[in-house]
């Protein structure tokens, strides 16, 4: 119903329908009884006026249990808020079409001296409930002060998605050596292409291009030297050369894990051989032992003492990283693959099996289904292990086939997985269909090599589990923003803390429902910059970038435009249906009025005996 079709003023009630009929029969029974008391009495001078009082009474006590209010129909205003890069021609239309309109400057200076500062939504709804129509121009309001548009007709006049990135995510940490991307999606609705540049500290390490008029995926690759707290550049560069966007990526790099890896071959290999003194120049502890005849065995250790090859509990709770060949494994008794299974479940041990021509691998330690193939060597993507260019290994002729829970750690240019592994607990159990890898180093090229088997180790070896772990849930903390973090630990009750410069900001956490060690916080970063996060009374610190307010503005853009259009969509219905509901304005009658009818009334009763 339209308002101009509501009677100009009515009488409504501020109690509910069942109170409403309450009153009504209480109100109608004190009537009867007051009448038939004053219709019994002997004495009828006075009988019109006891009834009439009699009436006044029970109306008076019956408006003083309904409340009544006048509801009149209430002139409907419509209102512009501006929100940033709202477009002048938009706001001049609705001007000229809609009647009675306000304007409002969202979070900003408004367009000229009628132009009314609002400072969010909330404020709209506290002030002007009167409006009936909110048009809301430019990228749209905060998708945290959406909820508050229901109060009510919301249009909205959304620019379209700018050019800028869409989707964004990295790792914060990584290890050095180690592969490491930054992964997204960035639309160019220019007519030109862009060139995405990812840049170290000392200068450009991948790219990728995006066509015009297209939404692209891109996968930027790195694999940092050095260990520290380094910011790369991500770059947006147009044919001319000019810089469109230029963001920071923040990562934290630890230094390489050094690893203790025992490999045991049921026979010497060149493999192993070349696969040793590697490890030995990255700084690992390395035990080789290869079986020369029954009787005899060749030991090898670099970077350690002398130890055992008795596969026992307590060798393996010492070492990172298991390697076999398959013959050897498969000659392991049931007592040692029981051992072998509770170090892998248990202690996070790392196992990899070197299969042969046979095929073969001991089903009891694990399950790898394997599929013939006539291939002597496959071409392997650089790209995948964080280095340029392809290069080619010889292989089994063997493939991995595709089974729940096995991964694949080595693809070929196929998709064909070559290196996979089974996860076991806390730690993995893989296998290799790599014939020769040590091919690289003689081909000259040891940067393949370094990749193939750094990327291998970092996968299977033994992980080091930190006391407390921190993860910020929220992709660009900003300054004067809320950051959402999650801390993994058993203590009780931990505060966390954020310190820069000296600097320490407390921030409070909650528990997790049916989670004892997840814990939840918000803080508020002051600064820009690396910070470190702690637990309070711990020395353990995770580092956190906070950035400025203005970086990786295009994203912030996009994903508030896209929510806003999400918003529209969902209360496309609830929005027409507002728009059928007029806007009232209650006016309560005073009950004092009522009460002094009461007071009448009921002297008179009193006072008529007396006449």
């Amino acid at each position: 119903m339209k308002p101009e079709e509501m009677k100009p003023e009515h009488i409504v009630w501020l109690v509910n329908s069942q109170t409403f009929w309450v009153v009504v029969w209480v109100t109608l029974g004190m009537w009867a009884l007051l009448s038939w008391q004053a219709w019994q009495r002997s004495n009828k001078k006075y009988l019109a006026g006891r009834l009439l009082a009699s009436t006044g009474l029970v109306v008076a006590l019956a408006m003083l249990g309904l409340q009544p209010a006048c509801q009149t129909a209430q002139k409907t205003l419509s209102a512009i808020l501006l929100t940033n890069e709202y477009t002048l021609a938009t706001v001049d239309s609705l001007r000229e079409r809609e009647d009675s309109v306000l304007v409002f400057a969202y979070q900003g200076g408004g367009i000229d001296k009628h132009t009314i500062k609002a400072p969010d939504a909330a404020f709209i709804q506290r002030n002007y409930p009167q409006l009936g129509t909110l048009h809301i121009v430019g990228n749209g309001v905060q998708p945290y002060e959406l909820p508050t548009l229901k109060a009510f007709n919301t249009v909205f006049h959304l620019n379209p998605i700018p050019a800028g990135f869409t989707t964004v995510s990295y790792a914060r940490q990584t290890i050095a050596q180690d592969l490491w991307q930054v992964k997204g999606s960035y639309h160019n609705p220019t007519d030109t292409n862009v060139t995405l540049v990812l840049a170290s500290p000392g200068g450009a390490v991948d790219s990728a291009l995006i066509g015009s008029r297209q939404t692209e995926s891109f996968a930027l690759r790195d694999s940092p030297k050095e260990a520290g707290q380094f910011i790369y550049r991500m770059l947006v560069k147009a044919p001319t050369g000019d810089t469109l966007h230029n963001e920071s990526v923040p990562v934290h790099i630890r230094p390489k894990q050094k690893l203790n890896i025992v490999i045991i071959n049921s026979f010497p290999r060149f493999e192993t051989k070349y696969l040793k003194n590697w490890l030995a120049a990255e700084g690992h502890q390395v035990a080789v032992r290869a079986i020369i005849s029954k009787n005899k065995v060749k030991d090898e250790f670099v970077n350690q003492s002398a130890t055992s090859f008795q596969l026992n509990t307590t060798l393996l709770r010492q070492i990172d990283l298991l390697i076999l060949d398959a013959e050897y494994a498969q000659g392991l008794g049931v007592g040692t693959i029981a051992v072998l299974r509770q170090a892998v479940k248990n202690e996070g041990l790392g196992v990899l099996i070197q299969a042969d021509e046979s095929g073969r691998v001991p089903a009891t330690l694990t399950n790898f289904p394997l599929g013939r193939v006539e291939r002597e060597k496959t071409l392997i993507n650089g790209s995948d292990l964080g280095v340029k260019g392809n290069f080619e290994l010889k292989q089994l002729p063997y493939l991995l086939q595709q089974k729940l829970g096995t991964l694949a750690l080595v693809r070929n240019q196929q998709g064909q997985a070559l290196v996979g592994y089974n996860v076991t607990g806390l730690g993995a159990v893989g296998i290799s269909l790599i014939a020769e890898s040590y091919q690289l180093l003689l081909d000259g090229n040891p940067n393949y090599y370094a990749a193939y088997w750094s990327h291998l180790l970092s996968k299977l070896a033994k992980k080091q589990t930190p006391v407390h772990v921190w993860e910020a849930n929220t992709v660009f903390p900003k300054v004067n923003m809320a950051c959402k973090l999650t801390l993994s630990t058993a203590l009780p009750q931990p505060v966390g803390t954020l310190t820069q410069a000296g600097n320490v900001l407390e921030f409070y956490l909650q528990n997790q429902v049916n989670f004892d060690q997840k814990w939840q916080g918000n803080l508020w970063a002051k600064h820009q910059g690396w910070h470190q996060l702690q637990v309070k009374g711990d020395t353990t610190q995770t580092p956190l970038y906070i950035f400025d307010k203005d970086d990786w503005q295009s994203w912030q853009t996009i994903q508030q435009i896209r929510a806003n259009n999400r918003w529209a969509k969902q209360t496309a219905t609830q929005t027409k249906s507002n728009a059928m509901v007029p806007l009232t304005q209650r006016r309560p009658i005073p009950l004092l009025y009522f009460f002094g009818l009461f007071l009448l009334c009921a002297g008179f009763l009193w006072l008529e005996p007396k006449l």
